[in-house]
């Protein structure tokens, strides 16, 4: 799988602000899986917990506020596997997102934050399989790697746009209504990707709840 490794690079010299908005636009475009796949008190918290996200990328959020919704998760994470084809697994996954963004908040890291990217990623590259028909490709050594599915696609391009739009390493960027015009844009983006889950679950056999 194709990977968005020069975003990754980037994340590296990025301020602590800007690995939290790099984490918010992920989750909020995972918002768009989750609305339909999850409970509606799943869809409740995770909301939220996406507001906090926000809040904390402009820095106005409660670390207290994040510390309890950080350890409510971790507390209630089972060391029982769960089945990675499964429903479940995908819930677990969208609902790490926001987590995850209130875990950067709390103690910044680019790793942590590339977490985000690879997650969506990984989700995404998974759902492009599925309505391609389940058909790989092989590819030989010293030949290029394919290019990323339409579904992926649409999340590296998003990850790209905050790149080169809002990351100067010192959160200069992320001032006036950056921060507004980057959710919106994740909005959008998750709505596409929104659009794309009843075909998926329909050749998964998943069961929608919304």
């Amino acid at each position: 799988m194709t990977r968005n490794t020069e975003v990754y690079e980037a994340l590296r010299s990025a301020s602590a602000a800007e690995l939290v908005a790099f984490c918010a636009g992920c989750a909020e475009r995972g918002w768009g899986i989750l609305r339909r796949v999850g409970a509606p008190e799943v869809a409740e918290w995770y909301r939220e917990a996406l507001e906090l996200g926000w809040n904390a990328a402009a820095g106005e959020a409660s670390e207290d506020a994040a510390i309890e919704i950080v350890e409510q998760v971790e507390a209630g994470l089972s060391s029982e596997e769960v089945d990675p084809s499964s429903l479940e697994f995908y819930r677990f996954q969208c609902t790490m997102l926001a987590v995850n963004t209130l875990a950067v908040y709390l103690n910044p890291a680019s790793e942590r934050a590339e977490m985000s990217g690879q997650t969506l990623e990984t989700i995404l590259s998974d759902f492009d399989f599925t309505l391609s028909g389940e058909s790989s490709r092989i590819v030989k050594y010293g030949d290029p790697q394919p290019s990323a599915g339409r579904l992926q696609g649409i999340e590296q391009d998003a990850q790209k746009w905050f790149i080169e739009n809002g990351v100067d390493g010192e959160g200069g960027r992320l001032a006036g209504d950056f921060l507004e015009r980057f959710r919106s844009y994740c909005m959008e983006r998750g709505g596409q990707l929104s659009g794309a889950v009843p075909d998926v679950a329909d050749r998964k056999g998943w069961d929608l709840l919304q």
